[in-house]
């Protein structure tokens, strides 16, 4: 029996195409009916439908437009159009749709059970060799989302008796942020999967996860089997001139029965996990290749990362953090486990980041990081989103020092400017609008002197160009030149930065002339 779905904004039509229809004499089934073409398409994604009947003009999604959307995501689905005289040369466009036939809605008790007939009978004339893709798509969908007993899977076994099968779990690496651009990479990336797998069956489920199910019948197993990785490299080949995108898959061993399908998951994202090439990857599972190793001691690597981050820049710790991505690679530790280090890591230097830089707030990168390390299926795409948020921390340093050395700058002209009177850090910090305290430690820390000092040897140096002027100055009239009104004070001032008092500095001068 065929299940049909029929979509008439009218409730008489679609009650009188339902009730006056005589659907089991035809081989069919009505298993749903709507009001709209949005509602068609909800439903087909879960549910298996083979004939879909629908009026041409419809709220939310029209009958044309639900025909286009049936081609290109279930096109093994039939699709009538139900039309009115006056709507038939409109309807007619949507024979490049795929539809399968129109009937006059005044007419449908004399044209559907033809239509149905055609249709059912062209079912039946299958050969049966191609295994329905719909079906495939849904009951792998249906395993990837929910807990599967033995039975269940035993059952569902019958369908897939013939088959044997590879599971292939997918990651597309795209730096561009334009969702509409996301989405036409995954299309094409389906695409060419199944150009690379010709002759097989391919189901696909995008969601929740990008994953590809891969059968042959029993005459195809070679292929499927043992030539695998010829199809793996046709695939790259395709998507290295056709995508801009990396791509990366990790693809199971072949097995023939479902209830192995959770085994078959677990080895495609073990061996998808593991891939760390900068380039496009397509791997098989090698069970000795991929058995656990050690875990990685990270505690020394945060420690350096951290260091050269904050003291040598971001090149010296991206070094370094690439470092840690290849003892990972050979450790082979669980994905989990590493995306945790990586997030303890980067959370180290961000605490040391905030202590050390009280301007910089590297905590507003937190909620991006665990949103791009949570979304990783790769070690390569993992260290790729750890880099990202190293480079983004680097930037708000040298951003803040960029700012800190401005300040300097700032404070040594306002010395400059001012040195001739007494000037105290509080008038400083209150004329450039910082910290007193903030100040003292930030001229400290960048200079290594102490801010006190800085303004007692540019008054001392300005003092050394007076004691050598030609009217010769008097000592007193000197320090209060400088800003330092006591005479007595300025000598001890004078000699504690240059190992001499201002007139033993004169009269050493003039002899050397």
């Amino acid at each position: 029996m065929l299940s049909v779905v029929v979509a008439d904004d009218e409730l008489t039509i679609r009650r009188g195409i339902i009730e006056l229809t005589d659907w089991e004499n035809q081989g069919c089934a009505i298993v749903a009916e709507f009001s709209n073409g949005q509602e068609v398409l909800d439903f087909l994604q879960t549910n298996l439908v083979d004939i879909v009947i629908t009026d041409i003009r419809m709220p939310r999604l029209d009958g044309l437009s639900l025909s286009k959307e049936i081609q290109q995501k279930h096109p093994e689905i039939a699709v009538i159009i139900l039309t009115a005289y006056s709507d038939f040369n409109y309807a007619k466009k949507a024979i490049h749709y795929g539809v399968s036939d129109f009937i006059i809605k005044n007419n449908f008790i004399e044209e559907l059970p033809n239509v149905l007939k055609h249709i059912v009978d062209k079912s039946q004339n299958k050969t049966g060799t191609v295994f329905p893709k719909r079906i495939i798509e849904l009951q792998l969908r249906s395993l990837l989302t929910s807990e599967k007993n033995l039975e269940d899977l035993v059952e569902l076994n019958s369908f897939y008796q013939k088959y044997f099968y590879r599971v292939c779990f997918c990651e597309l690496i795209i730096n561009h942020q334009s969702d509409s651009f996301h989405e036409e990479m995954r299309d094409k990336f389906f695409n060419l999967f199944h150009i690379a797998c010709e002759g097989m069956n391919i189901a696909n489920i995008e969601e929740p996860e990008d994953c590809i199910m891969v059968l042959s019948t029993p005459d195809k197993l070679k292929i499927l089997d043992r030539n695998m990785s010829k199809i793996c490299k046709s695939f790259i080949n395709l998507c290295s001139n056709l995508m801009p995108a990396m791509i990366k898959v990790g693809i199971s061993s072949c097995f023939d029965s479902l209830t192995d399908i959770q085994k078959a998951c677990a080895e495609s994202k073990i061996t998808l996990e593991n891939l760390i090439a900068e380039s496009n990857e397509c791997s098989l599972y090698e069970k000795e290749a991929i058995l656990p190793g050690n875990s990685v001691n990270i505690h020394e690597y945060k420690e350096k990362i951290c260091h050269h981050l904050i003291s040598e820049g971001t090149k010296d710790a991206e070094s370094e953090f690439l470092k840690l991505q290849g003892q990972m690679k050979i450790a082979r530790q669980p994905l989990a486990q590493s995306k945790m280090q990586i997030l303890e890591i980067l959370s180290y230097i961000m605490g040391s980041v905030n202590n050390r830089y009280k301007g910089i707030n590297v905590n507003s990168l937190e909620v991006g990081l665990f949103m791009d390390v949570s979304k990783t299926q790769t070690l390569f795409s993992l260290f790729q989103a750890g880099l990202k948020t190293l480079v983004e921390i680097g930037n708000l340093i040298h951003q803040q020092r960029k700012n800190q050395n401005g300040t300097i700058n700032r404070v040594t002209d306002y010395i400059y400017i001012n040195y001739m009177r007494k000037i105290h850090l509080n008038e400083i910090s209150r004329d450039l609008g910082i910290s007193g305290g903030y100040l003292s430690r930030l001229y400290k820390r960048e200079t290594g002197q102490n801010l006190t000092d800085m303004i007692n040897i540019m008054k001392i140096d300005k003092a050394k160009i007076l004691l050598e002027d030609k009217k010769e100055y008097k000592i007193y009239e000197i320090a209060e030149m400088v800003g330092i009104p006591d005479a007595g004070y300025f000598s001890k001032v004078f000699k504690k930065y240059n190992n001499e008092t201002p007139l033993e500095f004169r009269n050493h001068n003039k002899k050397t002339k």
